[in-house]
């Protein structure tokens, strides 16, 4: 789409153009997350004499805006005087946050849907940098229903709500480490956090996920193009686990300490000074698990063998071997998704 604007073409030095020696620019403006993609895009453009680099997505006379996609002018694209990098799309599906309160809102409506075991337990978490212990109280709820669930808090994986190929993403296990990092950076505010999937479905060991290209007609008409695309891990996939704790040393029965409750009949106290005294060494004993809990970490891990789309993606030995194993789980896949919908149209 070419700019029609025409108070965006300016006189400016150059190389020159004709008997004036005078050259016409156009401008762009560059906010791009990536801090490599963005030094490659500004030395491409000052190495061209016929752009001009703005220092505002507002200039009136801007041809070009590089930016993310919240940011568009979609306005003034839609109208042909400006270009983007983007193509105008539904952030229903994009947009992580709004993605996970969809597919919970489709999922309460139809349960006998064959969507509903393969949607993880998913948090939405809005982040006010005043108030962020507020907004985490869903979050430590998680880990306190997954561990009374299962015994341990177990690992989730934690995406800013905007990113992409893999940026912000981080695993984890406990909600000291979750409120360090949604601290770390303070203009990010919605993120998701969902349970990780710790045992997954791997090919040569290694994790792997399928980019499979729909189109979707009216209300609604949809159609799956059979050739997709297969992104591979570039390390072998390990769960981590949290390393073990050294024996505890033995102590000194005269060095032991211990909070006891009451005793029944305990001179000076009331029946209720007793009731509302165990309350209290209860609530201490929750407090002290509760700390030990948030605070309780694993190694660290390489996202090389957790992530299939990451920015820093290589190839690797192995790698035709690994995409032809991936090709005969797609014609299983396309087999079974068949079957399953066709059974669910049914019901």
């Amino acid at each position: 789409m070419e700019s029609t604007n025409p108070t965006s073409q300016e006189l400016g030095e150059g190389s020159g153009t004709g008997s004036a020696g005078l050259q016409l620019q156009r401008a762009v403006f560059i906010n791009e997350p990536s801090t490599y993609v963005h030094q490659r895009l500004m030395l491409a453009f000052q190495k061209r004499k016929d752009w001009r680099i703005v220092e505002s997505a507002a200039d009136e006379a801007l041809d070009v805006q590089w930016d993310v996609y919240e940011n568009v002018d979609w306005d003034r694209v839609l109208k042909g005087r400006l270009m983007a990098n983007f193509y105008c799309f539904r952030k229903g599906l994009t947009r992580k946050a709004q993605l996970a309160f969809y597919l919970k809102k489709y999922c309460s409506k139809r349960p006998s849907s064959p969507l509903v075991p393969c949607v993880p337990k998913t948090v939405i978490l809005d982040i006010n940098p005043e108030q962020v212990d507020w907004c985490l109280v869903d979050a430590r709820e998680a880990f306190e229903e997954e561990k009374e669930r299962t015994g341990k808090t177990g690992l989730w994986i934690l995406k800013p709500s905007l990113g992409d190929k893999a940026a912000g993403i981080i695993i984890l296990n406990n909600l000291k480490k979750l409120k360090e990092t949604v601290m770390k950076d303070k203009d990010l505010v919605e993120w998701v956090l969902q349970k990780y999937v710790e045992k997954p479905l791997l090919v040569n060991k290694k994790k792997f996920h399928l980019r499979v290209h729909v189109l979707a007609v009216g209300r609604l008409k949809v159609y799956v193009h059979e050739d997709v695309i297969a992104l591979i891990a570039m390390d072998d996939y390990i769960i981590p686990e949290k390393p073990k704790e050294p024996d505890a040393p033995v102590a000194e029965p005269t060095e032991s300490v211990q909070e006891e409750e009451p005793k029944e009949g305990a001179s000076g106290l009331s029946k209720k000074a007793q009731k509302n005294a165990r309350k209290r060494a209860n609530r201490k004993k929750n407090q002290r698990e509760r700390r030990k809990a948030d605070e309780e970490d694993m190694p660290e891990l390489s996202l090389y063998g957790h992530i299939t789309n990451s920015c820093l993606q290589r190839d690797h030995p192995g790698f035709d071997e690994d995409a032809t194993a991936v090709k005969t789980i797609w014609e299983r896949v396309k087999v079974n998704v068949k079957e399953t919908f066709a059974a669910f149209r049914g019901n």
